[in-house]
């Protein structure tokens, strides 16, 4: 089975969307607007997301490169992989 990322509202709660990982690319951009941003580039879609700090975009990164590539690990293996100080927020959709 695939890794996917869920995201949700932030002033609910509810899911507001799944990313699939299977395959994605990374790449930090720099934006005027918003600091520690890097994008999630899906065959059918680019995420922008924005992390409280570089090291914490290094570790989402590195978790998300290794949910990609995906090759039989253990979900609670997988989980221990990226443990930043807050989540990364979707900035667009």
């Amino acid at each position: 089975s695939n890794w996917d990322l869920f995201y949700f509202k932030s002033d609910t709660m509810d899911l507001a969307g799944v990313v699939m990982l299977q395959g994605c690319s990374l790449k930090i951009v720099q934006r005027s607007d918003r600091a520690n941003t890097f994008i999630i580039m899906t065959p059918d879609r680019v995420f922008l997301l924005a992390a409280e700090s570089p090291n914490d975009v290094k570790l989402w990164m590195e978790a998300i490169a290794s949910a990609s590539q995906y090759e039989g690990r253990t979900r609670r293996s997988m989980s221990f992989a990226c443990s930043p100080s807050q989540s990364p927020r979707v900035v667009d959709k």
